[in-house]
């Protein structure tokens, strides 16, 4: 992985992806199936365990929290942008990320993660 290869160490990596078992993320991928898209350049889904395990042994010490469910990046900041009814999808959002904190299995549903490590020093043998 590039970022870890490229940051110094005590350096942090921070990097948003989508979930392979979020709610609109499970969607996406069924429909993918249903029409056969094989394109080389669609997104490709990690699961939470995936991304942790990749990342703790590329980078170092990872977290792993919840960025939004619906939608990849659901931004609070944009709501005056979008008609009502995609606000209220962000409002929603922002309360299930809120509920994620003391509720750690929403993590597993969420459909943007945010992945959080930070490079630790090579070990001399």
């Amino acid at each position: 992985m590039e970022a870890g290869r490229v940051c110094k160490t005590g350096g942090l990596v921070l990097v948003q992806m989508p979930n392979k078992w979020g709610i609109r993320q499970s969607m996406n991928r069924f429909k993918q199936w249903l029409v056969k898209d094989n394109n080389p350049f669609r997104v490709r889904y990690w699961s939470p365990s995936e991304l942790h395990a990749t990342f703790s042994s590329l980078i170092g010490p990872t977290e792993i929290f919840v960025d939004g469910f619906f939608s990849l990046n659901p931004r609070p900041s944009d709501i005056d942008l979008l008609p009502w009814h995609y606000a209220a999808i962000i409002y929603f959002s922002a309360f299930l990320c809120y509920l994620s904190k003391k509720c750690i299995w929403l993590t597993f549903i969420a459909d943007s993660l945010w992945i959080k490590s930070f490079k630790m020093g090579q070990s001399s043998l």
